[in-house]
Formats: structure tokens, C-alpha cells, sequence
């Protein structure tokens, strides 16, 4: 190789140096599967053999006393490494995902374990981490699942967040006695001089655990997937939960956060699928992204009047709301589509009664009261299965994005039965992209799918939504959506129909194919050029299945029949998604959120006249013209109509509120117009 940095050097192609700071660049053979670090190196530099996933033998020699950031990263069949006596510098995420890697031995001279220096080395089963040592840095040894214990030394003075996350198998966590910091209660570590409790073993495997009394701060990711833990008692004096504190708790049940508390962190609760009961004291003014998302079992939940601040996707989509008349709750709730039980007696969310599976308890108000750009963020591997660190911005990205698109579809009116499928679906994928990785043989498996319904209930919504989950689980390279009818695919002569339907598959190439009234295809004419569209789908879905996923739509019994009309259609079809008409009161629903969305508003004269409309609408339902959503939106717009119409004659006398207000009168005149007559 010829380079034209003259301080470079190549050998034979598989390496690059530079020779002026003796630094390792890079391994450019990526399937090497053994190699020699040339004698002389100092240091060896940032991603220097970052991916080289076939590495299983590896020589550093005795002049290294530097290892750089990522340096190792994605090394996954390293196995063993002797890092020289003299090295005193590991940088960031240097042995990320070093999978393989079953001990490791860290010398003496090292002073710092940086940020996710380890993270993901799942096969580590024990570290010595040497006497001097003075600072863990966040992540350090996140998802080392094979990790039983450890100790920290006595000159330890700074450890970070999240840093023995998704250890697994994690028992104990030992401190060095005369360590003037921190201590280990129980095999917990604490920090004695802030009083704040920084880890709690995910191997413990206790249903049970009270946090003892003086502890004032639980750290980020503290409690992060103690699976086991279905009990936690919290002292009154702890004022600070950190970002997903309790995040992956899935058997925690019933949890009292005490009355200092000020804020909920981002993904707090996220995953604590069996929590049942939870109380938020009074003080609290912010509840953060995620934060309560993926808690199914939680039913009902007060928001009191303090909270001024909601992030993204803090709550899932089965979620009830109590919140007060007029306040914040009330305004994110409704903005986000959020089912909610208004107060409108009450000046604060405090003694609020709620209703859980049939009985009343009170709420007990005796109670009350990321790292940014270049840092480690702790995160679940979405390839694997496993934990390990974000290596870089794109993968943090990428799981943000996936959050948000199921949060989409969370917050989507409705269609409980269609969420319930795809997030089915969501970890059937993740589940054989772990399989995949740990090469288990599997059967193949078909991810396109049927949907079927009526007209108006979210199918084309939904399907794009997919697109892009599949994108972000690597399923699929661009995640966009193409939508066809028939008119999109057949043509009028022989042969240009395979033409025109190739096209359109190359259009959806890396994305989502979506068949709308997919049944129109299937005739039982015999120069119907329908079948030769069929004929050339399945052929696509056979040869790029690693890239397109197809999605036809339409009517149930429609769809059966066109699934019967080609011998290869059903067996290409394994998921099919049923989507419901809505119900009158999610019409309601659909109707108010085009308002909020619009800036429109009415009285509660005109709610009750809208439940009586949709409730009859819903009960004619399977009379001809009725399209679910579809309906809704065409009667809000001739409802906008109506009210141009009152309006518009005089003008000159217009004020904003009226020009954002409907009137019964509007609403009378646009349902005559819309359903025939006044309902």
C-alpha cells in the first residue's frame, strides 16, 4: 500500500503506522484471525482494530504503554489478552464487545478505568482491578453477564453511573475497608460521604430489599435490571432518583416514592412491567422521557398539579391519567392522546380516588415528600441481546429512534390488539437477532404480513410506522414506505404488468411494499392481468427478502380469498394483523385530537351531542359510506365548513376566540350533511 503521508508506513498491505508517535492506526485485514503488533509500537491508537470480529489471537508487544479509545471495539472472538506491565492508559470503550474475552488481567500502573472500558465483555467471569486505581468512569463494566464479583481498591475516589449495569451474574460488590469514599453494605455499594447508593448486584436475585435509612440519592441505572426485586422499600430523607433507576425491574410490584422527591428522571420505571400501584408525592415538577414506558400493568395514575414538565413517551398507551382541570397533566394527556379521568372539583392532584379493578384505595399523600456528546450512554445491544455501550453517535440514534416510533404507534387511538401484535413482533426480531449472533441454528421465518380490516382503521398509518421499526432493528436498510393499489401494479397489455409491478418493487427496495386492497388482484378471469402482478410479487419476496418486506391490505374475507387465488401466496404469510373498527367513544377521540391538533375547541354541550352523533354512527356502522377515522376527518372538515359558512358574512366582526370556537349549530348542520340527517 502506498500512502502519500509521509510519516505512514504500510506492511504488505494489512497494517498502518505512524512512525513519528510509534502509534498502532489500524488493522486494515479485518478477517485477520491472528496477529502480531510490530515490536516498537508505544501506543496503539483510537479503533486501531476496531470491528476485526475473526481477531483470535492477538500479541501486544512489551513497548506498549497506551491503549486508545475503542482500540479493541467489536473484537467479539478475542478470547485472551495480555496487555504489558507498562501500559498505564486505557482509553474509552477500549474492549467494547469483546464478547469472547474470558480474563483479562490489568496492570499495575493503571490509575483509571475509563468509560465503558469494558462494556459488553460478556464472558468475563473476574478483574483484578490493581490497588491504583483512583476512578471508575461511567459503564466500566456494563454487560459483563458473566462478572460474579468484585472489589473496589482503597484508593478508588470516583465512581460513575451505570457502571456494573446488566451484570447479570454480579453477587457482590466488595470495597477495600480503609476506602475513605465508598463502602459495600451487604454486598451493595454505597457512597459514604454523599450517602447516595451507586449499585445494587443484579445477581443477588432478592424479591425483597429495604434501602437503609440515611441514604439521601439513588444513582443513575442503580437498581437497572434487578430482575428478581419485587419489593423496595425507599427512605423518607432520599430527595434524587436517577435516570432509569429502576429501569428493567420487571417483578417490582408496588413502589412509594418518598415526599422529597422532585423530579422523576428519564426512563425511571421504564420496562417494570408488573408494577401495579405507584404513588407521585405532591413536589414533584417533572417527570422525564420514557419514564413510566412499558409499565402494562400499571392502570391508573395521579398526576399531581406540581408537575410542569412531561417527556417524551412518558407513559404507555394503556395508561389512565387522573389529573386536575386546567392543569399541565391535562393539557399532555389530551395533546398525546392519552386516556384521563378529569377533577374539576379539586385545586391539586392530592387525596385523588382511583378505581383499580374494582375498588377504591386513596392516595397517601403521608408519603409525599446523558452524558452528552463523546460519553458513555448505557444502552441495550439491539444485535445481540446483550448490554454494552453506545460506540458512537449513529447507534444512540438508532435506539432513540426506534423509542420514538413505537411510542408513535403507542399513542395512536385504539387498536390495542394491533400494539399488542407488533410489539410481539418488535421482540420476536430482537430474540432471533440475538439467536443469529450466538450462531443458533433457526428456522426461517417470513416477516411479511396481512392486514385486514375495514377502511379507516390505520393500516397504511401503521404500516408506515413499521417501516421504520424494521429499519432501526436492522431488518431493513431504509425503512421507507411505497404504497400501491391495484392501478399501481397492473397494466393494460401483456407483459408491461411484470414491468410496471418491478418497478414499484424496486421503488420499495430496502423499505415496505404496502398492497393496499390487495384482493383487487385476485380474479377468476382468465385474461385478468392481476395474477401476473401476484406472479411477480412472490418472486420479488423470495429474491430480495433480506431487503423488502411486503404488506397487503384489506378487507378480512377479501384477503382470505385473495390469499386462496396463488398456491405460493399463504405460505409467504405468516403475521396476519386483524384492525378493528373503532369504537364510538374512540371517534369521540379521533374527533377531539383533530381539534387540539387544529386549535379548534367546543363547549360541553357540543361533547354530548358528539358522544349521541358517534354512538349511532358506530351502531350503523356496517351500512354503506362508513370509513372508521376516514369518517371522522371528513366530518371535521365539513364541520370547518359549516362554520366558514356562519362566520363569513359578517366578518369585519370576527374575534380569534370565534374563529377557533365550534357551535352546536355546526356541528347540527355538518352531521345533516354527513349522515343524512341530525342525530
Amino acid at each position: 500500500m502506498t500512502t502519500v503521508r509521509t510519516t505512514m508506513v504500510s506492511n504488505s498491505d494489512r497494517f498502518i503506522i505512524d512512525k513519528d508517535s510509534k502509534t498502532f492506526v489500524e488493522l486494515l485485514d479485518k478477517s485477520a484471525q491472528e496477529f502480531i503488533i510490530p515490536f516498537g509500537v508505544t501506543r496503539i491508537g483510537e479503533k486501531a482494530f476496531y470491528g476485526c470480529s475473526s481477531l483470535e489471537v492477538l500479541t501486544i508487544p512489551t513497548s506498549v504503554t497506551s491503549i486508545g479509545k475503542c482500540a479493541f471495539c467489536d473484537c467479539e472472538s478475542l478470547k485472551s489478552l495480555e496487555i504489558p506491565a507498562g501500559v498505564t492508559s486505557i482509553g474509552k470503550c477500549a474492549f467494547c464487545d469483546c464478547e469472547s474475552l474470558k480474563s483479562l488481567e490489568i496492570p499495575a500502573g493503571v490509575t483509571s478505568i475509563e468509560e465503558g472500558a469494558f462494556c459488553g465483555c460478556e464472558s468475563l467471569k473476574s478483574i483484578e482491578i490493581p490497588a491504583g486505581v483512583t476512578s471508575i468512569g461511567n459503564g466500566a463494566f456494563i454487560g459483563c453477564e458473566s462478572l460474579e464479583s468484585i472489589e473496589i481498591p482503597a484508593g478508588v475516589t470516583s465512581v460513575g453511573y451505570s457502571v456494573f449495569d446488566f451484570c447479570l451474574s454480579l453477587s457482590t460488590i466488595e470495597v477495600v475497608r480503609n476506602n475513605p469514599e465508598y463502602c459495600s453494605l451487604d454486598g451493595v455499594l454505597f457512597n459514604k460521604k454523599t450517602r447516595k447508593l451507586i449499585s445494587f448486584p443484579a445477581g443477588r436475585n432478592e424479591k425483597e430489599y429495604n434501602i437503609p435509612p440515611g441514604v439521601t440519592s439513588i444513582e443513575e441505572g442503580a437498581f437497572h435490571y434487578c430482575s428478581s426485586l419485587k419489593t423496595l422499600t425507599i427512605p423518607a430523607g432520599v430527595t434524587s432518583v436517577g435516570n432509569a433507576a429502576f429501569g428493567g425491574c420487571s417483578s417490582l410490584e408496588t413502589l412509594v416514592i418518598p415526599a422529597g422527591v422532585t423530579s422523576i428522571g428519564d426512563g425511571a420505571f421504564i420496562g417494570c412491567s408488573s408494577l401495579k400501584t405507584l404513588t407521585i408525592p405532591a413536589g414533584v415538577t417533572s417527570i422525564g422521557n420514557f419514564a413510566f414506558g412499558g409499565c402494562s400493568s400499571l392502570e391508573t395514575l395521579a398526576i399531581p398539579d406540581s408537575v410542569t414538565n412531561i417527556g417524551n413517551g412518558a407513559f404507555c398507551s394503556s395508561l389512565i391519567l387522573h389529573v386536575s382541570k386546567g392543569s399541565y397533566a391535562e393539557q399532555y394527556a389530551r395533546k398525546n392522546g392519552i386516556k384521563l379521568v378529569l377533577d374539576s372539583t379539586k385545586d391539586s392532584a392530592q387525596n385523588v380516588t382511583i378505581v383499580r379493578n374494582g375498588s377504591e384505595t386513596q392516595r397517601d399523600d403521608r408519603h409525599r415528600g446523558k452524558f452528552q456528546e463523546n460519553t458513555f450512554v448505557p444502552r441495550v445491544k439491539r444485535d445481540s441481546g446483550s448490554y454494552g455501550a453506545l460506540k458512537s453517535s449513529e447507534k444512540d440514534d438508532r435506539d432513540s429512534c426506534l423509542e420514538n416510533c413505537l411510542n408513535e404507534l403507542y399513542s395512536m387511538i385504539g387498536l390495542d390488539s394491533v400494539k399488542t401484535e407488533v410489539g410481539s413482533l418488535v421482540n420476536l426480531i430482537k430474540v432471533r437477532k440475538l439467536r443469529e449472533r450466538k450462531g443458533i441454528k433457526q428456522p426461517s421465518l417470513s416477516l411479511h404480513l396481512v392486514f385486514s380490516g375495514n377502511p379507516g382503521t390505520g393500516k397504511t398509518s401503521v404500516a408506515r410506522i413499521l417501516a421504520k421499526i424494521y429499519k432501526e432493528l436492522g431488518v431493513l436498510s431504509k425503512g421507507h414506505l411505497v404504497e400501491v393499489d391495484r392501478s399501481g401494479l397492473v397494466a393494460g397489455y401483456i407483459g408491461q404488468t411484470a414491468l410496471k409491478t418491478q418497478e414499484k418493487i424496486e421503488e420499495a427496495s430496502g423499505g415496505v411494499l404496502f398492497v393496499d386492497e390487495a384482493y383487487s388482484l385476485a380474479s377468476d378471469s382468465g385474461w385478468d392481468y392481476g395474477k401476473e402482478a401476484i406472479d411477480t410479487l412472490l418472486k420479488a419476496m423470495e429474491d430480495n427478502r433480506d431487503d423488502l418486506i411486503v404488506i397487503v391490505a384489506g378487507y378480512a374475507d377479501l384477503m382470505e380469498k385473495f390469499l386462496d387465488s396463488n398456491p405460493g401466496l399463504r405460505s409467504r404469510f405468516n403475521t396476519f394483523i386483524k384492525f378493528d373498527d373503532y369504537t364510538a367513544d374512540e371517534l369521540c377521540q379521533i374527533f377531539s385530537s383533530l381539534c387540539q391538533q387544529n386549535g379548534f375547541s367546543y363547549d360541553n354541550d357540543c361533547k354530548e351531542f358528539l358522544n349521541r352523533l358517534f354512538t349511532a354512527v358506530y351502531a350503523k356502522r356496517n351500512s354503506k359510506g362508513f370509513a372508521n377515522g376516514r369518517t371522522v376527518r371528513n366530518y371535521f372538515e365539513k364541520v370547518i365548513t359549516q362554520q366558514a359558512n356562519r362566520l363569513g358574512p359578517n366578518v369585519s366582526n370576527i374575534g380569534d376566540s370565534m374563529l377557533m370556537q365550534f357551535t352546536l349549530d355546526d356541528l347540527k348542520t355538518a352531521a345533516q350533511a354527513s349522515f343524512g340527517k341530525e342525530k
